[in-house]
């Protein structure tokens, strides 16, 4: 991500040559035009650099002039990261947002009224609401609130505003209907059959390398796998790892670990990009919870050894009730963090307020960091290897008389 100070130089550049053709400092009350004063303002670099992702720059150097409504750096870094990437990385989309932001004419604070519908240059109107105590008023486009009003430009005038608005009806896609929109039918139906829709529909964010049909077609015995409910759900958790892993940021003999528990190794050549034996054939497919990379054949997860049977626990000082090998509800988290052993997560349970249970990750392999997880219940449990839950068990209270 360039940096402020340089995203700024950029534009200030750019609109030096829009000047030199249109008139870029010309009109409005101040002496550069919209996109150079909100690269010479600290709280608005995330802004300038979605203006330039959008190829906005040149249309907010022009004449006008506008009225931008402009989020703050806080206000884009209230977004979730995933869907913050995918709106920088979806053009189309990313146009829609910004364009909702801005509005035809010079339209000061003053010249706003309570009410009002201002059509922007999305197309769409916002809402302008007026409220007043003593002698404060307060602003509001929509849900957001301007914090700062007035800041003029060449050719109109800034507000800064303290959320991202969003136009009516726009939603961003999750990574099933991304695979959906990309007609991967097979795998869409994969994970219907294996009830993974749900979970890569979440707020993830995922990584997930997608076979396309024919990758799908190549497998011997498909049709048998793909009515094996248990073998197909782990075929599709080897394709997925938990984070957002664009292609830059992936590197040559890197290894991954998918929800499967296994890895996938990643092999870079020149600028063709693969996991184990699949060449990577389209990458940075992204969604709003994360990234799809497509793959021209599906990978097979590497038979794993029967695990041991589990060992007895260990007497514990912590009064637990203790299960080898069971998760309690899972993704239902009251607290977590990393916890060297067994009794340091029952003890750190007993010391926290409404935590009744918890579970252990006791597999450094799985995570190094040994996390111990706080439930404020265990009525779901799941069978997992490397784990262990305890419930705790009630307090004796003595009452001496």
């Amino acid at each position: 991500m360039a940096s402020a100070g340089t995203v700024a130089s950029i534009l200030v550049a750019l609109c030096g040559v829009a000047a030199l053709l249109q008139g870029c400092g010309s009109g409005g009350g101040g002496s550069d035009a919209i996109p150079s004063v909100a690269g010479d303002t600290k709280d608005l670099s995330t802004l300038v650099e979605a203006l330039k992702a959008a190829g906005l720059v040149g249309t907010l150097s022009a004449k006008g002039p506008f009225t931008v409504f402009a989020p703050s750096n806080e206000a884009f870094a209230a977004v979730p990261p995933a869907q913050l990437t995918y709106l920088l990385n979806t053009k189309d989309q990313l146009v829609k947002v910004l364009e909702y932001h801005v509005v035809s004419g010079d339209v000061k604070s003053g010249d706003l009224k309570n009410g009002e519908q201002v059509p922007t240059l999305e197309g769409s109107n916002l809402t302008v609401s007026i409220t007043g105590e003593g002698n404060a008023t307060t602003i509001k486009i929509n849900t957001a609130t301007v914090t700062t009003a007035n800041v003029a430009a060449s050719n109109g005038v800034v507000h800064i505003i303290n959320k991202v608005l969003l136009p009516p009806g726009f939603s961003i896609p999750t990574i099933p209907e991304l695979a959906a929109s990309a007609n991967l039918t097979t795998l869409v139906t994969a994970l219907q059959d294996a009830n993974l829709v749900a979970t890569l529909g979440g707020a993830g964010p995922f990584t997930v390398f997608a076979p396309t049909n024919e990758a799908f077609a190549a497998v011997p015995n498909i049709s048998k796998i793909l009515k094996d409910i248990p073998t197909l759900t782990k075929i599709l958790q080897y394709h997925v790892v938990s984070g957002e892993d664009l292609a830059a940021s992936l590197k040559d003999g890197q290894e991954l670990t998918t929800l499967e528990g296994q890895t996938v190794k990643i092999t870079i050549s020149g600028s063709d990009v693969s996991v184990n034996n699949a060449k990577v054939v389209k990458a940075d497919v992204v969604a709003g919870n994360g990234v799809v990379h497509v793959i021209d054949a599906v990978l097979i997860p590497p038979a794993s050894p029967s695990p041991a049977p589990p060992s007895p626990p260990s007497p514990s000082t912590c009064k637990a009730d203790i299960m080898v090998g069971v998760n309690c509800d899972d993704q239902q988290n009251l607290e977590h963090k990393p916890t060297k052993t067994r009794d340091d997560c029952c003890n750190y349970c007993k010391s926290t307020h409404n935590c009744v249970a918890w579970t252990w990750n006791q597999d450094k392999k799985m995570d190094p960091d040994q996390n111990c997880y706080l439930k404020t219940d265990c009525k779901s449990q799941t069978k997992k290897a490397g784990v262990i839950s305890g419930k705790m068990k009630p307090r004796v209270v003595s009452v001496v008389v």
